[in-house]
């Protein structure tokens, strides 16, 4: 087994943890931002009512979707941008994920 398949069998379960961790850390940050303006902002119920409409299970649809958006984004990000990145601009990492963030 070569270096390209360890690494490729260990990217996956990292980018969804990074997933996770994003989405969490957006959580509370979003928390935070509405307790300082008062300002109710929630971006999962925002979602689900999207979804279901005004159902009770909007809050728990919006947050499947919001947690899965922020997996999906990471996946894309280490295996779509970065690739792509890489090739127009051989810089370090934390240039190419603000690249990706102002984009």
């Amino acid at each position: 087994m070569n270096l390209i398949q360890v690494y490729g069998n260990q990217k996956f379960p990292r980018l969804v943890i990074a997933g996770l961790v994003g989405t969490l850390a957006f959580y509370i940050t979003a928390f935070i931002d509405m307790e300082i303006t008062g300002i109710p902002l929630d971006i999962s119920v925002v979602l689900g009512q999207l979804v279901a409409g005004e159902d009770e299970s909007a809050i728990i649809i919006g947050n499947i979707f919001h947690i899965a958006n922020g997996i999906d984004l990471t996946l894309f990000f280490g295996y779509v941008f970065i690739p792509i990145s890489r090739k127009i601009l051989n810089s370090r990492i934390w240039l190419h994920g603000i690249i990706f963030g102002v984009m």
